[in-house]
C-alpha cells in the first residue's frame, strides 16, 4: 500500500512538473511577444487539424471532417505561413499506411 501511494504521488509530481513546463516554457520570448502569438495559434490549429485527421481515419465521421475544415481554415486565417504545414499531414498518413502495409506482409 505504501509503494502504491509512493508511485501515485510520483506520477502526480511528474504530471505537475510537466504541466508547469507547458504553462511556463523556458523559451518565453515567443510566448510573451504579441507579434508571435499568431504563429502559436496557427500551430495549435494545425496540430488540432492533424489530430482530427487521424481520428477521421479511424472513425470516418462527418464531425471530424467538419473540424478538419474549420481548424485548417482558422490556421490559415491566423498565419498564412502555416499553409505548407498542411501538406505534411497527407505525407504522414501515406507514410503510416506504408508502414502498416509492410508490417502486415
Amino acid at each position: 500500500m505504501v509503494l502504491l501511494t509512493a508511485i501515485s504521488f510520483t506520477c502526480f509530481k511528474s504530471f505537475f512538473i510537466a504541466l508547469l513546463f507547458v504553462v511556463h516554457p523556458v523559451h518565453s520570448e515567443v510566448v510573451a511577444s504579441i507579434k508571435n502569438r499568431d504563429e502559436i495559434i496557427g500551430l495549435l490549429f494545425v496540430i488540432g487539424a492533424a489530430l482530427f485527421v487521424f481520428q477521421w481515419v479511424i472513425k470516418k465521421s462527418w464531425h471530424s471532417l467538419l473540424m478538419i475544415l474549420t481548424l485548417c481554415s482558422l490556421s490559415i486565417l491566423s498565419k498564412k505561413s502555416s499553409l505548407p504545414v498542411h501538406f505534411l499531414i497527407p505525407l504522414i498518413l501515406i507514410f503510416k499506411v506504408f508502414i502498416v502495409y509492410r508490417m502486415k506482409e
